[in-house]
Order: structure tokens, then C-alpha cells, then sequence
């Protein structure tokens, strides 16, 4: 039963995807509208200080091009199932079949950023520029300790390399979203088993 499990529950995980289309969405539309309005006013104070012969445009600049990470499309994925391990049994307890099961999954995963507005030219590690409009990707792992039919799904997230401050937010975003996915995955898993 467990091989069973195992199996079923790594095909389930490899079919999770998510994306995050580009533009001010209803998850994020107050944060994106507020970031703007933030950028706009640290834009206009700069401009102010530039036309009397001082200030700086550097600090608007980085508001915007991280707002402009909202603005390309970012579509996750799990490429593999590093860790799935675990057992499951069916026993009968008082005239009644119960469901047990305990794994401990680690899920490779995979974040590509679509820079539609060609703002973000950061590469991968943060420093390197790359021709606009360039997929980036990024790799990680999400974690789950403990996965029954009594577990809250908690999970958490690392990163192979630091992501650029420009784009962590639309990255991690997308991580999150896959994260619901794969928690909808698993409750998938748990009616059918629960059927058995």
C-alpha cells in the first residue's frame, strides 16, 4: 500500500502548476497601487531636488523596476519529487476501515519570470544584466514535514541561489500559488485513498 501511495502521491505532486499573469491583479491590486504611488511620489521629490541642482532618481527608479515585476507573467512548476517518504496503511478498528498515512515530501521546483515590460534586466544572482525580455529562472525546493489526514500541509520554501530584491516578491509569489495547488494536490490524494 505504501509503494502504492508513494507513486500516487509524486504523479499528483508533478502535475502542479501555477501562474501569475502579469498586471495589477485582485491578490496584490493594493500593494501594486500603493508601490506605484509610493515610486510616483519618491519619482516627483526627486525630480524636484534634480531641477535645484541636487537629488537623486536612483531610489524611484528601483520602486518602479520592482513594480515592474508585477508586471510579467511568472509560471510555476514542481520538475521533480527529490523526497517522498512515508507509510500508509488500511486497518480495520472497530468494524470500521481507517485511513492512515505519514509522508514527508521534498518537491524541486521551478520559477520562470516573463519580463514583458522589459524593466527588470537583473539576471540570476542578482547582478548581471540580461537582454530585456529574457525568461529568468529561478530553483528551489518546497518542503513538506508532515503530510495525514491530520496535518495542517505546512511547507516552506528555499531558494538555490538569493532571488534579486527587484522580483523576490513575484517569485515568491508564484511559489505561494503553486504551494495551494499542491496542498489542492494532496487533498486529492487523501479522497481517493480515502475511498479505497
Amino acid at each position: 500500500m505504501s509503494q502504492y501511495c508513494t507513486d500516487r502521491l509524486t504523479a499528483l505532486c508533478l502535475e502542479s502548476t501555477a501562474t501569475l499573469e502579469p498586471g495589477l491583479n485582485s491578490a496584490s491590486s493594493g500593494d501594486n497601487a500603493s508601490a506605484l504611488n509610493s515610486a510616483l511620489q519618491a519619482m516627483n521629490t526627486s525630480l524636484g531636488g534634480i531641477s535645484k541642482g541636487g537629488g537623486d532618481t536612483g531610489d524611484a527608479m528601483s520602486q518602479l523596476t520592482a513594480l515592474s515585476a508585477t508586471m510579467s507573467k511568472a509560471e510555476a512548476k514542481v520538475t521533480s519529487a527529490h523526497k517522498v517518504e512515508g507509510e500508509a496503511q488500511i486497518v480495520m478498528a472497530r468494524g470500521k476501515k481507517r485511513h492512515m498515512y505519514d509522508f514527508q515530501l521534498e518537491l524541486y521546483i521551478e520559477v520562470v519570470i516573463e519580463d514583458v515590460m522589459g524593466g527588470m534586466g537583473v539576471g540570476a544572482d542578482g547582478t548581471d544584466k540580461v537582454p530585456e525580455n529574457k525568461p529568468k529562472k529561478f530553483k528551489g525546493t518546497i518542503h513538506l514535514p508532515e503530510v495525514s489526514p491530520d496535518s495542517s500541509m505546512e511547507y516552506r520554501t528555499e531558494w538555490k541561489k538569493s532571488l534579486p530584491a527587484n522580483i523576490k516578491n513575484r517569485v515568491n509569489a508564484a511559489a505561494n500559488e503553486l504551494s495551494k495547488k499542491l496542498i489542492q494536490q494532496l487533498q486529492v490524494f487523501d479522497s481517493e485513498y480515502k475511498s479505497m
